[in-house]
């Protein structure tokens, strides 16, 4: 007779098992009290660590359950066998000890579930997923203040998984699923239901099976368990009731009530089964045949219990084993879902600290803030520790069609609360500020009466409910512009109205009045008056005179200006009267002469042009000065007289006609008669009463210097140049600011040197989140079990590049995608930021140039690879790269755009930041990045090209350019330290002679408007578009190869480019449309027809038309994504993956069609101009 048996492994050592008891659940682990027996003595420290319990039937099938041991008790002695009473569980229930609060940033399900299971003890070979689709992504993913165990088992219930426990190879697995057919069946076979009643004893000795079965069907509502996880639970006034998760779309909720419900289901109809098969362990499946007819069919086991007593030799009990289970089984068609996890009871607020990049705030352009919790102790950038959050505004939009509310922006380090909608701490939102010692309260016990809005500018609205002087007063800069409503109740109320430093601007669509009822208008103006008026400026007086007086320039500007007098006009001026014009200047009389007359100094006629004096033939034209002169008279003759000497000077002097000159007795013109014009007085000046006298005052400039973000550029010196040729000197203040009085009016120039603080490079780049997660052999492994997340995420990081890796390796990976994702997979682990993505591709195609034998030596490609090895070096390396970059690219050109760069990327002094580099000991820095990337890159080459694993997945043409590759490292390697230290030092050379060449750019203002000057700023150049480097080598047009590729695409139904396609940029348009008629006559694309004399396209004749759908006309006219929510909506499930929906011509009618086959045909359709659907989409 046959019998089971069972023992425990611990370290290579067996113990004889005489007790067990235990239990295993899907969704719960399993625990086991054990008591065993050792011969020896052992110590029971040496006990605490992983074990195997071993189950064997009678048939002598056995499994074997892995887990750790929990605690040991050493019971004693008994019958010189030593006995101990060992407890056994999952690795997974140590969570249930943890409590812990982290924060996950755009992150994926599974990851997270990853790293909890890893905290458990699981290696990633422990952590098996098997799952009908990928998980989601998601935005955030918080654990606040609940143990892993609980976090876990949210996770799990709000995706709709559940777990159990394998064993393999003495190693305990933890398989998470979303469906019953993921469950491995028993190797027995089907089992048996069979009643021992009148069994024979031999049989029944010998037989495995179940002996007693149990079915119960229930209407499953379970009232109360929906009340626990729903919003319809009562609670006392003093209770809190907890609600989550909150679903962010409708597709979101759909799925998690539909968990919810067969959860609920799951127990309808359960199978109890008793019986003696020892390796039935929860999660697995079985074929069952009950003889008594109750419970036949296919089961999943959903939980089980185990009871043995077993004797610890043959002599005793007759060595007899008792051992039974009990196990619950459901129907392997139900899909099993575990109910959530009962609400833990968490805080509805936590304590959180705004972020921002600059000392204003950080709002996007939805007005949503980045925060970082209390309890997030993650390192990450600033403003990467959470999504953009909405914060609670109020409501100041009445009678409005939309309310926008009131918005006072949080500056970075503001104390914020976090509150959750339905306590989900992933759907969270800004409740309020909490004032702090470095934000403190506007209004205190010094001014209880304050009504006050303060931002951090000092822009201030207050309303002083002060019971004697009741007023409202609206100020910034200090008080210097100032509005106050006084309403006084114990003297005169007034409105004042005050701009100390600025500009008071009145604009009017209509009339602008001023008007007193008993005294005066006054205007006090102590600098300058502007009057722009678009129309007619009118000025009159009833009864006396209109005086205009300056004390020092009077302007009068127009397209037109017209001085009319009845009388005479003059103008008087102490010294000169200058008359410029950009066209034609006339004078001109209509009864009289037109004389210019000079009484002391000269007169100057001076134009850019010429200069032409016209008389009209009515009289002579006279030029005259002390006696000689130069006269034209009516009749076109000319006369040149001259008291002393006249002198004709030019290269060739030709007199065509007779010439009538007498030198033998000098004349002296006579003087023509002056003008004498009247004596014009001056105009009186303007006095005003006790306000103040309108006195001349001194033109002011206001300087301003600021970065692109608006903060200040400090300290800065400056040199400005006036009009009439004065210089000023001066240096800036702590906020960019300067003023200089007395200063010259009209133009000015000014050129500003840099922030007089040290230059600190910002740290902006982009940690790689696949930094040594993929090995090769990882990589492998992820495509074989189309696990492929994560080799997705590395393709989508190699794009930033484009097709560089192909090209660079010189390989031929496109014909098998999956091949493609692996490689780029392993290089794309070896980079540790984001920002070295586009450096790679960069050193690899500087390699292929030095490793040319025409160009080994090529110093510009030393240069071009110098420069990009420096751009490895952390955190100053990409400044000083992206300034190299600039320099090189525009030799003999201004440093003025490689400065540029360097205030892009931090604030300080780049100039003096560029003088200090030691151009050496950073080439040094350079060459030991550089050489430690390739080590690693031509490491991870030749694994994938030398194993037997890639050789059955790679195509020769692969692994031959790969080994190319490699050859190439291997040959520049030696050579870097010598290259790199000579281009180190040319590019220093060029920099340096670029910054003795640099002057500052200059910037025009006018004397009496505010100057504000932003500083240049410019992205650093991507790319490897340097002299001496080399691009990616093309690929050779293969016709029936790029036909697959392109079919391929099209068929994975997914939006592409000719930039996803290989060398689809060098591609010419007759290229690209034989590759797609290739692909239509091959039949690897289906051919779509146009219908006939149309450019509608028939997609039911071709046999892609899955469904149809009538839109409803409110429809017709509304966006894209509008009209496709409502359709999806009408599909059970959503829209189906790799389907679009396509706009018929005929009215209304909508087709589901294939995403590939629908944009690769020019077609025209309800969208089309004039058509139905014509609108904005």
């Amino acid at each position: 007779m046959t019998k089971s048996n069972f023992f425990l492994k611990v370290n290579d050592k067996d113990f004889n098992v005489t007790y067990l008891h235990g239990y295993e659940k899907i969704n719960k682990g399993f625990s086991y009290s054990l008591t065993v027996e050792s011969s020896v003595k052992i110590n029971t420290d040496i006990l605490l660590a992983n074990a195997s319990v071993i189950f064997v039937n009678k048939n002598k099938r056995y499994r074997e359950q892995c887990g750790l041991i929990t605690s040991v008790t050493n019971m004693g002695v008994f019958n010189n066998l030593h006995r101990f009473k060992i407890n056994i569980q999952d690795r997974l229930s140590t969570l249930k000890d943890t409590s812990n609060s982290k924060v996950f940033i755009a992150v994926n399900v599974q990851d997270v579930l990853n790293y909890l299971a890893q905290k458990a003890g699981y290696s990633s070979g422990q952590i098996v997923f098997r799952t009908s689709s990928a998980l989601p992504h998601l935005k955030q993913c918080v654990q606040a203040m609940e143990s892993d165990w609980a976090f876990f088992n949210r996770l799990m219930s709000q995706h709709g998984l559940f777990y159990w426990i394998e064993s393999e190879s003495n190693t305990e697995i933890l398989v998470i699923s979303d469906s019953n057919l993921n469950s491995p069946y028993l190797s027995t076979g089907v089992l048996e239901v069979k009643a021992n009643a009148g069994m024979n004893a031999q049989y029944w000795g010998n037989f495995v099976g179940f002996m007693h079965s149990e079915v119960t069907q229930t209407l499953y509502n379970n009232a109360a368990q929906s009340n626990a996880h729903g919003q319809f639970q009562k609670v006392a006034s003093n209770s809190q009731s907890f609600f989550e998760p909150a679903a962010n779309s409708d597709a979101e909720a759909s799925a998690q009530t539909q968990s919810f419900s067969n959860a609920l289901a799951t127990h309808n109809k359960l199978v109890t089964l008793t019986g003696n098969v020892s390796d039935v362990f929860a999660g697995c499946s079985i074929s069952l045949d009950d003889n008594m007819g109750f419970a036949s069919g296919d089961l999943l086991c959903i939980a089980i219990e185990h009871t043995l007593n077993q004797a610890n030799d043959e002599s005793s009990h007759e060595g007899e084993t008792h051992y039974h289970c009990v196990a619950q089984f459901i129907e392997r068609g139900t899909p099993y879902k575990a109910m959530p996890e009962p609400h833990t009871p968490k805080p509805m607020v936590f304590p959180a600290t705004v972020e921002s990049l600059t000392s204003n705030a950080f709002v996007d352009e939805h007005g949503q803030y980045r925060i970082r919790t209390e309890f997030d102790k993650t390192a990450r950038p600033v403003i990467q520790s959470s999504p953009a959050l909405k914060k609670l505004a109020l409501y100041a939009c009445e009678n409005q069609p939309q309310a926008t509310g009131w918005h006072f922006p949080l500056v970075g380090g503001s104390e914020v609360l976090i509150g959750c909608i339905n306590n989900d701490p992933n759907n969270t939102f800004i409740m309020g500020f909490a004032l702090n010692a470095d934000q403190p309260s506007v209004v205190t016990a010094a001014n209880p009466t304050h009504n006050r809005l303060l931002s951090a500018a000092q822009n201030e609205l207050m309303f002083d409910d002060d019971k004697d002087v009741p007023k409202v007063i609206l100020q910034t800069l200090a008080s210097e512009h100032y509005i106050e409503l006084n309403a006084i109740k114990s003297g005169r109320q007034f409105i004042q109205w005050i701009s100390q430093l600025g500009t008071i601007n009145l604009h009017a669509g209509r009339d602008l009045c001023l008007e007193t009822e008993q005294n005066n208008v006054q205007f006090v103006i102590k600098n300058n008056q502007f009057i722009d008026v678009k129309n007619t400026v009118s000025q009159t007086t009833t009864n006396s005179h209109v005086n205009y007086q300056s004390g020092g320039s009077q302007a009068f500007n127009g397209k037109n200006a017209t001085l009319t007098s009845e009388n005479e006009i003059s103008l008087l001026t102490g010294r000169a009267v200058k008359v410029h014009a950009q066209s034609d200047i006339l004078l001109k009389t209509n009864n009289s002469d037109l004389k210019l007359n000079v009484p002391t100094g000269s007169t100057f006629l001076q134009t850019n042009n010429n200069i032409s004096i016209t008389g009209s033939g009515n009289g002579d034209l006279i030029i005259h000065n002390a006696g000689g002169e130069i006269k034209l008279d009516s009749q076109g003759n000319v006369d040149i007289t001259a008291t002393n000497v006249l002198t004709l000077d030019g290269t060739f002097i030709t007199f065509d006609g007779p010439v009538d000159y007498d030198i033998t007795s000098p004349q002296t013109a006579r003087a023509p008669s002056n003008a004498s014009p009247a004596n014009i007085s001056r105009i009186s000046d303007i006095t005003i009463d006790d306000s103040g006298i309108a006195a001349t005052t001194s033109s002011v400039v206001d300087l301003l210097y600021v970065y692109q973000d608006g903060s200040p550029v400090k300290n800065a010196p400056y040199t400005i140049k006036f009009d009439d040729g004065t210089h000023s000197t001066g240096q800036l203040d702590e906020d960019g600011i300067a003023q200089l009085t007395d200063v010259p009016n009209g133009q000015f120039t000014v050129q500003y040197g840099e922030d007089t603080r040290e230059y600190e490079p910002q740290d902006n780049t982009t940690p790689n989140p696949l930094y040594k997660r993929i090995t090769p052999a990882s990589a492998i492994q992820m495509s074989r079990a189309g696990q492929t997340a994560t080799l997705d995420e590395a393709s989508n990081i190699a794009s930033q590049a484009g097709d560089w890796l192909w090209g660079a390796l010189q390989g031929d990976f496109n014909k098998d995608p999956t091949t493609a994702q692996i490689v780029v997979g392993s290089i794309i682990s070896m980079i540790p930021v984001i920002d070295q993505v586009m450096d790679v591709r960069d050193i690899l195609a500087n390699v292929m140039l030095l490793t040319d034998d025409d160009k080994a030596n090529d110093s510009d490609g030393w240069i071009a690879f110098t420069l990009t090895a420096i751009g490895l070096v952390p955190v100053l390396g990409s400044a000083v790269k992206g300034v190299g970059k600039v320099v090189i690219k525009n030799s003999g050109d201004t440093i003025e755009a490689a400065i540029a760069v360097l205030r892009k990327l931090g604030k300080g002094d780049p100039v003096q930041y560029l003088r200090k580099i030691n151009w050496q000991d950073l080439g040094k820095q350079a060459a030991s990045e550089v050489k430690a990337f390739i080590k690693g890159l031509r490491d991870t080459l030749h694994e994938i090209s030398t194993s037997w694993q890639y050789d059955l997945l790679l195509p020769q043409l692969a692994i031959d350019g790969m080994q190319a590759t490699i050859k190439q490292l291997d040959e520049i390697a030696p050579k870097i330290d010598q290259g790199v230290k000579g281009a180190a030092s040319e590019i220093g050379n060029r920099v340096d002679k670029a910054l003795d060449e640099f002057e500052p750019p200059k910037s025009t203002g006018i004397v009496g408007k505010p100057k504000k000057t932003v500083a240049n700023e410019l992205d650093a150049p991507k790319g490897n578009d340097l002299k001496g480097a080399k691009g990616n080598r093309p690929v050779k047009y293969d016709l029936n190869y790029q036909t697959e590729a392109y079919a391929n695409l099209i068929n994975s139904n997914k939006p592409w480019s000719w930039k996803n396609f290989p060398d689809g940029d060098k591609l010419t348009i007759k290229q690209k449309r034989e590759i797609k008629a290739n692909a239509v006559k091959r039949g690897l694309v289906p051919e779509v027809k146009l219908k006939a004399g149309t450019k509608y396209p028939d997609f039911e004749s071709a046999g892609l038309l899955e469904k149809v759908e009538s839109l409803p006309e409110k429809l017709w006219l509304a966006s894209d994504y509008q009209q496709f929510k409502w359709l999806d909506s009408r599909i059970p499930g959503g829209r189906p993956d790799g389907f679009t929906w396509h706009h018929s011509e005929i009215s209304g009618r909508m087709e589901l069609v294939p995403f590939g086959a629908h944009n690769i045909i020019n077609h025209q359709g309800g969208r089309s101009v004039g058509h139905w659907a014509y609108g904005k989409r």
